[in-house]
């Protein structure tokens, strides 16, 4: 290799780092979205937000913090969340265990069903959020960053 060939590969290899390290914020598409999630203006802690891409099968989700904050993440593997109209949908789930069934279960106590433990799980949320068609809820992610705060009405 001569050394005027050595001297344009070299430029051409710091161009091209260059060029990826100026777009890494964008590989993948993908552009970073928050969704604060309240309740009558408390932040609803532990809630999973899940967003439904309305003409695509994008989808992205994220689990909300003390302050009701959710990170979006595509479910593709990127940070973030690719451009478009999303359907969200929040769920909070209390699990409990205990020793007695819920009222209503039947208990064989032959196979000595009395020593299990016992899984009871109840939604925190209205029920219309879980889903995404039922919600009423929408974002849109532009080619920038996004932050939006949904407030969930009790009926």
């Amino acid at each position: 290799m001569t050394k005027n060939n050595r001297f344009v590969f070299s430029l051409l290899l710091i161009f091209i780092v260059l060029f990826i390290a100026g777009c890494k914020d964008k590989m993948g598409g993908t552009y970073s979205m928050t969704i604060k999630v309240t309740q009558g203006g408390t932040a609803v802690e532990g809630a999973i937000v899940t967003l439904s891409e309305i003409s695509n099968s994008k989808t992205a989700a994220g689990v909300t913090n003390a302050s009701g904050i959710a990170t979006m993440k595509s479910t593709e593997g990127w940070e973030g969340v690719f451009p478009g109209q999303y359907g969200v949908a929040i769920k909070k789930t209390e699990v409990t265990t205990s020793a007695t069934p819920p009222p209503g279960t039947e208990v064989d106590r032959s196979s000595g069903g009395e020593d299990n433990a016992y899984t009871v799980s109840r939604e925190l949320l209205p029920a219309k959020y879980g889903s995404a068609r039922t919600s009423g809820l929408k974002v849109t992610q532009k080619n920038e960053k996004g932050q939006f705060e949904l407030d969930l009405s009790a009926n």
